[in-house]
């Protein structure tokens, strides 16, 4: 809550008189007070579906539907519940389309949202809960049953039309194309990971997305209309609110669609009955309105973006402009305002950029002047067009071989810019007090805080030192050691951060369906402000292990990676990528010393000199961390041929946590084992509803009769255990226990 500080300060030090900052304070604390009882209302509401049970239900579609690797989903509102649910359902094979509006009823099973599941994860339930929504149902194709289509006849032909246009781009369109064309217009979010990966890196996401620009250049061509058809002021108010209403709604009335809408329609306001306007007052108005229908809309990235992205051109674009205009000749100016209005947004957005996709591109301001002008044509074009594409088909087909040839430039374009090194680097997560010294060091710096006021200097420096305070002991002074189990699905990954900076990872997990290195690896790597491994240990070749390796091995500086001696042959593509990183390959040998700092230690306990190799999960690399009175076991995918072996080998292996071997399988924790190593503690690291019924009866069984506590990362998530070598702290990202 350490960022309200600021905005009370603002609010009241912004008055003059006593009696305004009385007032002032009065309606913050009464907006904070609704805004705080919404916030726990949306918080702590239910859903009343049974989940993890097969049901049914019916509704009524409530949002446009969109499509994705073959899953259509929706917002459905069952009246039954009384409430909304997201729906999803791979009808790709059926000749069923779904409208928005349609009473529908499905057969499936219902599952809560999930909840954020790795350090820098994506919290799903919480982005659900922004729009009123507390459970996720995913349904049978083939129980989809269309009970009626129950649409306002007003909105009927908005809605066909609107299924009319997309169905032709996507018959007369490249697929790549036409993903592209249904964001830039309609924020439809089709397009493939692999795809829209291409715009986030060259830094014009936004273009994907339809957002305050979006509208930015539909506004200002109903302006023009407006005056060419010199239509008087209210007259143009009412002409430019209802359009940009309808495209409000064939846009879903998405968060920054809604702001910029609704800002344009106070601007029109002010203009027809002679009023003064002020951006500043209309976002914080329309965003203060947002923020007291559902608080947690605050949270997700479009509010960020969108009303930070404003905010910063109209309080830092006039200071910059000022400075260009000192510095500039006359016939540079203007087109320096668009690269100074990026600058300005790119700036003041960091922090929030850092923290979405954890990266910046370098070429985005280049891009930005090249790309964004033909998506406004694009975008201009094709909303000019669209009546005569939905009536004549010649005229659609020559307009989409158009509208192909431009996406593919803007393809093209942006491909050609980000296919360098340079052009798009990692950057940490900043935390909080860091963001706050961050948006103090630009405030002052563009003169807001006026420090000849008498007592500011002396306030900011205090200010200053606070932050310091919060900043400086968590990266300086902490002696705790941080042991976290990935929630890598299926697999492993276990990351290690020493109290003296040093960081290891053991495996990074891996899937064939999904970006795990990418996604919550080098995620939770970034939130942790670790852009150095100093030591990756491969316990052995499986894709479950190694796969996420591979991914962030470019992204991230590694200095060594441990194999083991035993599977040259699966470490190949693995070791070619590493040794072209920079990163130097070792191989693990028995007894083998990892010191790291504050009298930690790390020993190598297996494979042996003498082991023989019997087949991977046999040969994993086992490894006992030791800070004082506390100890961890890792254990790989070893099975009981190798923990047979490792017993053989008189290790001392009584140690506090214990990873549980290959994900908790049947084959594995011996009882001989389990008693020697004898731990307190025991983390399965195991995918949801995995086809391998991991972990097994068996061994849950045998942990639970030995008294050892134990966590899932299927059902806690990630499992963090902070330790200072005496007591041991757990935490766990979702709070769910076996």
């Amino acid at each position: 809550m350490l960022f309200l500080v600021p905005i009370v300060s603002l609010a009241i030090g912004s008055c003059r008189k006593i009696s305004e900052k009385y007032l002032a304070g009065v309606l913050v604390v009464l907006f904070l007070a609704i805004v705080f009882g919404r916030s726990t209302y949306f918080i702590k509401s239910q859903s009343g579906m049974e989940f993890g049970q097969n049901s049914s239900i019916e509704g009524r579609v409530a949002s446009f539907p969109s499509t994705k690797n073959e899953n259509t989903g929706f917002i459905l509102h069952v009246k039954s519940l009384g409430e909304k649910v997201q729906c999803y359902i791979n009808i790709s094979e059926y000749d069923v389309q779904i409208k928005k509006g349609d009473v529908i009823k499905v057969t499936g099973i219902g599952y809560a949202p999930d909840r954020k599941r790795n350090p820098g994860g994506f919290d799903y339930n919480l982005y659900l809960r922004s729009k009123g929504v507390y459970s996720v149902f995913y349904a049978d194709s083939q129980s989809l049953k269309l009970i009626r289509r129950d649409i306002s006849p007003l909105l009927k032909p908005i809605v066909d039309f609107r299924e009319r246009i997309i169905d032709e781009i996507e018959d007369k369109m490249d697929k790549r194309n036409g993903d592209f064309l249904k964001g830039l217009v309609f924020g439809i979010k089709s397009m493939d990971d692999d795809d829209s990966r291409i715009f986030t890196k060259g830094g014009i996401s936004h273009v994907l997305a339809v957002s305050g620009l979006h509208v930015g250049f539909i506004y200002g061509f109903l302006l023009i209309l407006a005056s060419i058809l010199k239509m008087s002021g209210k007259t143009s108010f009412i002409f430019v609110c209802i359009l940009l209403m309808l495209y409000a709604f064939l846009c879903d009335f998405s968060i920054s669609v809604a702001r910029a809408s609704s800002m344009a329609a106070l601007h029109q306001l002010a203009k027809a009955y002679k009023l003064s306007y002020d951006t500043l007052n209309a976002l914080f108005f329309i965003g203060c309105v947002n923020a007291a229908v559902n608080p947690l809309i605050v949270y997700t990235s479009s509010f960020l973006l969108s009303y930070s992205a404003v905010f910063a051109i109209s309080v830092f674009y006039p200071f910059l402009k000022e400075i260009f205009s000192r510095l500039l000749k006359e016939n540079w100016k203007k087109p320096m305002d668009a690269l100074a209005i990026t600058f300005v947004v790119q700036t003041f957005t960091f922090p929030i950029i850092s923290y979405i996709f954890n990266g910046i591109s370098l070429v985005s301001f280049i891009l930005n002047l090249i790309v964004v002008p033909i998506a406004g044509f694009i975008l201009l074009t094709f909303m000019t067009a669209m009546p005569l594409m939905a009536m004549f088909d010649v005229a659609s087909g020559t307009l989409m071989s158009l509208f192909d040839r431009l996406a593919d430039l803007c393809f093209a374009i942006t491909e050609s810019f980000i296919g360098h090194g340079f052009s798009y680097i990692t950057v940490p997560t900043m935390s909080t007090s860091f963001i706050l010294l961050y948006y103090t060091f630009l405030f002052s710096l563009a003169g807001y805080f006026y420090l000849d006021i008498r007592g500011r200097k002396a306030a900011l420096t205090i200010w200053i030192c606070l932050l310091w305070l919060l900043i400086v002991p968590v990266h300086f002074f902490s002696n705790n050691l941080i042991v976290t189990a990935l929630d890598v699905g299926q697999g492993d990954s276990i990351l290690i951060e020493a109290p003296g900076g040093e960081n290891i990872l053991i495996d990074g997990g891996g899937s064939y369906n999904r970006r795990i290195g990418e996604d919550v690896v080098l995620k939770a790597l970034l939130s942790k402000n670790i852009r150095k491994l100093d030591l990756v240990i491969c316990t052995h070749s499986h894709y479950d292990h190694i796969g996420g390796i591979v991914e962030i091995i470019d992204a991230v500086n590694i200095k060594h990676i441990m194999i083991n001696p035993l599977e040259d042959e699966g470490f190949e593509i693995l070791a070619e990528r590493g040794v072209k990183a920079g990163s130097k390959i070792v191989y693990s040998k028995e007894d083998q010393k990892i010191g790291l700092s504050k009298d930690i230690n790390m020993t190598v306990y297996y494979p042996g000199d003498n082991t023989i190799y019997l087949d991977a999960n046999n040969s994993s690399v086992v490894l006992k961390l030791i800070y004082d009175e506390v100890s961890f076991l890792f254990t790989g995918d070893i099975e009981e041929e190798g923990e047979r072996e490792l017993v053989a080998m008189n290790k001392d292996l009584d140690s506090t946590i214990l990873k549980i071997p290959h994900h908790g399988s049947n084959t594995s924790t011996t009882e001989e084992f389990l008693a020697l190593v004898n731990p307190e503690y025991a983390i399965i690291s195991v995918g949801r509803n995995n086809r391998y019924a991991h972990p097994s009866d068996k061994t849950l069984e045998r942990l639970a009769g030995e008294g050892i506590k134990y966590l899932r990362t299927d059902l806690n998530g990630a499992v963090e255990f902070v330790t200072d070598g005496e007591k041991v702290n757990i935490k766990t990202y979702i709070e769910e226990h076996p």
